[in-house]
């Protein structure tokens, strides 16, 4: 018995529409090399409502009978499961002499299943096709929205989404992003958005500091899938565009590095009504230059103490108004505090320096006083004396931390004083004893040489005594010599 080579053509009659689709199928028995190998093997995206006409043809004259098979899709060949359409059941299959039809007036997805074709003859089956999966379109997975990448703005958002991991088999046409504020009762507000390309759209106008819900879903020909699962989004805060007014200072106190003082202002008028949202939180204290760190005061009035100042300085001062955004309100008027300062203590740890004093210098040095008076210092006053004597000579000043004093005289005692001045007042004395050397003591230790200005040394002196003594001699005793 030779087996009858089948073809089975599907064809697809999309409802007002012209293009028809067509699979061919082969004989199983079918050799490799055939054109049949070529043939696809099922239809993915059969729309709703298309009439589908299966055609079982075979290459030689019958009389054949055909009969159609059905099963899931996916199914496995010899597994129980197929199912048998017969004329009876299925007014559209229609049987002829040659070949044989297979017609879904009107396809919907409980049809999406495979289908295979059978012919036989009296002498039993001749032929039967490879089975044929028809799937039909459907509506596509939900999206998903993308937080991180999601822009919140006071009155917009930017919502971005990835698009559906199955699209139903056939392109998205468009999403629908729906959104409402978080309350049961709220409306929802709908923005399409067309193109599959698309996964972010700007969501405006909305109320600033306010809760959104927003879901999203993508649309194909079939028609819209489920919705994504609902995002709570928070827009910003507006800005604060009010700044307060009439602020005004009272200064109690004032030292070189604090100032305390009561203020007061008429808080930011907020132009929204109930909700309010720009939300004013509190209000912050600082200076136009932005050297003090801010501190928070009450709204309309308070009492201040800022530290940490600096001495005989002015501070210009503003308050603004903040909320729990990223916004602060313009600065109010500027109202300024002045600190004071005083006088320094004095210098510490003076001292002498005794490997640089000389016969006739004393040299010394000192640190500075450990409180400045709010003001660096600038320059040391200098006095010093003999320790004999009462009355101070006035050295002059230096802005370093050293001093050296010539012309004095040797193996003297001499107290000195030093004073810190910080441009407002100077300070008490730090003080210290400095003796000069002695002028044998300043040259001990000097190599000997030839040079006639080389101060004579102890053993030097000896030396010249005995000299001159034998000198003498020689003068005394040189006529005695000559007269004998």
């Amino acid at each position: 018995m030779l087996a009858v080579p089948l073809l089975l053509a599907f064809v697809l009659v999309p409802v007002a529409a012209d293009n028809d689709v067509t699979l061919n199928l082969f004989n199983r028995s079918s050799t490799p090399g055939d054109f049949f190998d070529f043939v696809p093997i099922g239809y993915n995206g059969v729309l709703p409502g298309t009439t589908v006409v299966f055609v079982c043809n075979t290459s030689r004259t019958g009389p054949f009978m055909f009969d159609w098979y059905f099963r899931p899709v996916g199914s496995m060949d010899g597994i129980a499961g197929e199912q048998l359409i017969r004329s009876s059941l299925n007014p559209g299959t229609n049987l002829t002499n040659g070949g044989s039809t297979l017609t879904i007036r009107s396809f919907s997805s409980q049809y999406t299943q495979e289908y295979q074709c059978i012919a036989s003859n009296v002498g039993g089956v001749e032929g039967d096709t490879k089975w044929v999966a028809v799937r039909s379109a459907v509506v596509p997975d939900p999206p998903k929205i993308v937080l991180p990448d999601t822009i919140r703005r006071d009155f917009n958002i930017t919502l971005a989404w990835t698009g559906p991991m199955f699209t139903g088999y056939q392109p998205v046409t468009s999403y629908d992003i729906f959104y409402q504020t978080n309350h049961p009762d709220s409306p929802w507000n709908q923005t399409v958005l067309g193109g599959s390309g698309f996964n972010k759209v700007i969501i405006t106008p909305l109320f600033p500091n306010t809760d959104y819900v927003f879901r999203v879903r993508a649309v194909n020909v079939v028609g819209p899938g489920n919705f994504s699962q609902p995002e709570q989004i928070k827009t910003q805060l507006a800005p604060i565009d009010n700044p307060p007014t009439n602020f005004a200072i009272t200064v109690q106190n004032a030292t070189s590095t604090s100032v305390k003082f009561n203020l007061s202002f008429t808080p930011a008028m907020s132009p929204c009504l109930s909700p309010c949202y720009e939300e004013i939180i509190g209000y912050n204290l600082t200076d136009v230059a932005n050297t003090i760190t801010p501190v928070s005061v009450a709204s309309g009035a308070d009492t201040v103490t800022l530290t940490g100042l600096k001495g005989l300085t002015t501070y210009e001062l503003v308050v603004y108004a903040l909320n729990a955004g990223p916004y602060v309100s313009p600065p109010s008027n500027v109202q300024t505090i002045r600190t004071t300062a005083r006088a320094p203590s004095q210098p510490t740890n003076v001292r002498a320096l005794t490997s640089e004093t000389t016969a006739t210098s004393i040299a010394f040095a000192w640190d500075p006083p450990l409180d400045n008076g709010g003001i660096n210092v600038a320059t040391y006053k200098i006095q010093y004396k003999k320790d004999s004597e009462v009355d101070f000579i006035d050295f002059g000043s230096r802005s370093g931390l050293d001093a050296t004093i010539s012309n004095l005289n040797s193996s003297t005692r001499y107290y000195v004083e030093v004073k810190a001045n910080n441009t407002y007042a100077v300070g008490p004395a730090g003080s210290t004893f400095v003796t000069t050397k002695s002028q044998q003591s300043t040259v001990t230790g000097r190599p000997r040489t030839s040079s006639p200005t080389q101060p004579i040394t102890p053993s030097d002196s000896g030396s010249m005594v005995l000299c001159s003594t034998l000198v003498l001699l020689v003068l005394v005793s040189l006529p005695f010599f000559a007269a004998h």
